[in-house]
Order: structure tokens, then C-alpha cells, then sequence
């Protein structure tokens, strides 16, 4: 009986040769220099002989797998402890791809069911290209897919879109620092579709176990310069979503509101450390509107953890929203964690 022997160097388990004691192909996944997922048991997989038993050695273990009547075998491995710290290859360049839906059979075919600990998405600055099809609706699709494939409900982390275009609680911070300058210069004309657009994107939080990076308050454009502060506000939200810490992932968040005669009361989740502003004299960025849906900007306050609205040219206010732009450097409520309040629109 033949044997192969792989070595797997890896930087966050324990580097340690793959012994697979019969005639057989492991998945080209698996090659020196790879990568292995720290803290999850681990699938390999090829191919051999329909029936054929297959031995997995690994890291002081051993794993039995039979190859099904297709010839496919998978075996799946403990998590070893960290150990190591060789560097994987530096990947190729970008190929562009000319056919639309390709890219997961191009860039992904061959990975699932490598063990992955979660996805992080940075895409959609111009939307679903799928005629009647909504970022929401797109991308419950892809992680639902994903997860399938996977076989692992694994957490699913995006980037907020579009990219920037808020004002930031303290601009030297360098996550921050490329975020819009604060401005009390209410006279831009708000487009109602590009505060839906914002809308749209903080929705697909609600896919089960999917968690957004907020990026109003970093660097703007399509390809922002900041990437160094996406990463480390990726990273907070991986930190205390998927890994526990004590740490707020979120700015304030819109949770009910409650209209109070000739105002409207909003309440948060995510407060944080507290309700705050930051930039100017006062809490701006927020409109009402009465019976016939026009909008005009509302005073705010504070008032514990929810905050006061009105307004003198809206007697009986039906509807309120705040930040309902593409960009909106006028909108300044934050938590004390430094993080953004997000968008939103309350229903009638």
C-alpha cells in the first residue's frame, strides 16, 4: 500500500505532517504553506477508489473516512492549539471576469468545506446588477448558499454600504480619520432614495447570524484609502460578535418610537456607554413629517437614552428619520463609544 504525505505549515494550528495511508488525492486545498482555521475542527477531503478506506494522521491524531461509490472521502480533524508562524505565499493578482456570477466557482470552487471560523463581504457599492432583485434579498441568498455549502451555519460579517459620507466622533483616531467633516449647514437637498439605499443595506443585519460593519464614519469613495480603519472596525465587530468580548460593536440603533402630541419620542438599542453629540452646538440630522409627507429638519434632544423630537413647521408629526442621505455629514449622534447612530425611516 502506497503512502502521501502532505505538510501543512500553518499559522494558527499546529504545523504537523498529513499522513493518508492508501491510493489516494486530497483536495488541491491542500498544498505546502496552506492555511488552517485556528479554534474549529477541521474537514479534508479528496478523492480514491469507490470503497476504499482512507487514514488521516494529523497532529497526534487518526481519522478514518471511506471514499462513497463516487469515489469522494472526507474526514474531519480536531482543532490543534497555535503553533507556528510561517507566512502563506503572497496571493496572485485580481483577474477581472467578464461573465456575471462566476466568481464564486472562480475564487471559491475548490474551498468549501475547508473549516472557516466566519466571512467577512466588502461589496455592493452598485448594487445587485439582477433586475428586480434588492441588496437585501441578493445577499440573504449568498449567505444562506454559502452556509449550505459550507454545512456550517458560520457568522457572516459585511461592510456597510456606501462606503463613508458621516461625520466621526474624534477624526484623530486613525480608523476615523478619512471620515467627512462635520458641517451644521442643513441646506442640502435630501434625496429620499438615497436614505433608502442606506436603509436597504442595515436591513440585511436581519438574515440570521449576520453582523455589519458600520463604515459611515470612515473614509468614503468606492475604493477607499482608509482600508486600515475598515479592517479595524471589521475587527471590532468580529471581536464581540463572534468572539464574546466585552466590546460595543454598534452605534445607536433604532428600536420604537412613540409620538407624544406635537413630538416624537425615539428610543435606541445599542446605546452604549450613553447617548451623545459631537461636532457643533447641538443634535441635528434628524426630520419629521406630518400627514402629507413633507419633511422638514426637527430639533432634537437627549433625554436618557432616547431622544425628543420637533418641529415648529410640523404640528402633528407622523414620521421621523435621521441621516436619510448617501452622505450625511450633518448627522451627529453617537454612543460614548464613539460609534455612529445608523440611518433610519419610522414607518406610519
Amino acid at each position: 500500500m502506497k503512502s502521501l504525505t502532505i505538510y501543512l505549515y500553518v499559522i494558527t494550528m499546529l504545523a504537523a505532517p498529513l499522513v493518508l495511508r492508501s491510493e489516494v488525492t486530497p483536495s488541491p486545498m491542500f498544498s505546502n504553506n496552506m492555511v488552517l482555521q485556528r479554534g474549529v475542527n477541521t474537514p479534508v477531503w479528496g478523492t480514491a477508489d469507490p470503497g476504499e478506506e482512507v487514514v488521516v494522521n494529523f497532529a497526534g491524531q487518526t481519522k478514518t473516512a471511506k471514499a462513497d461509490k463516487n469515489g469522494k472521502w472526507k474526514a474531519r480533524v480536531k482543532a490543534a492549539k497555535l503553533a507556528g508562524t510561517k507566512l502563506p505565499n503572497k496571493p496572485r493578482a485580481p483577474v477581472k471576469s467578464e461573465a456575471s456570477g462566476d466568481q464564486f466557482i472562480r475564487r471559491l470552487g475548490l474551498v468549501p468545506p475547508y473549516a472557516i471560523r466566519g466571512v467577512l463581504w466588502d461589496q455592493g457599492e452598485a448594487g445587485t446588477n439582477i433586475a428586480g432583485v434588492d441588496q437585501f434579498t441578493a445577499m440573504g441568498a449568498l449567505i444562506k448558499g454559502w452556509r449550505k455549502i459550507w454545512g456550517e451555519d458560520f457568522p457572516f460579517i459585511y461592510v456597510q454600504k456606501p462606503s463613508g459620507g458621516g461625520c466621526a466622533w474624534d477624526k484623530s483616531d486613525p480608523v476615523t480619520s478619512q471620515a467627512s467633516d462635520f458641517t451644521t449647514d442643513l441646506s442640502q437637498k435630501i434625496r429620499g432614495g438615497s436614505g433608502k439605499y442606506r436603509e436597504l443595506h442595515i436591513s440585511i443585519m436581519q438574515h440570521p447570524n449576520t453582523f455589519m460593519a458600520t463604515s459611515s464614519d470612515l473614509g468614503h469613495f468606492t475604493h477607499p484609502s482608509n482600508k486600515s480603519g475598515y479592517g479595524m472596525r471589521a475587527c471590532r465587530v468580529a471581536l464581540g460578535a463572534v468572539y464574546k468580548k466585552d466590546i460595543e460593536i454598534y452605534g445607536p440603533i433604532y428600536d420604537s418610537h412613540k409620538i407624544e402630541g406635537t413630538t416624537i419620542r425615539i428610543s435606541y438599542k445599542h446605546i452604549g456607554k450613553g447617548l451623545a453629540f459631537k461636532g457643533g452646538e447641538k443634535l441635528q440630522g434628524f426630520q419629521l413629517a406630518g400627514d402629507d409627507g413633507v419633511f422638514n429638519w426637527a430639533d432634537a434632544k437627549i433625554d436618557g437614552n432616547t431622544v425628543v423630537l420637533s418641529c415648529k413647521k410640523v404640528a402633528k408629526p407622523m414620521v421621523a428619520r435621521y441621516a436619510w442621505a448617501g452622505r450625511c455629514p450633518w448627522a451627529n449622534l453617537f454612543n460614548k463609544d464613539g460609534l455612529p447612530a445608523l440611518a433610519f425611516e419610522t414607518k406610519k
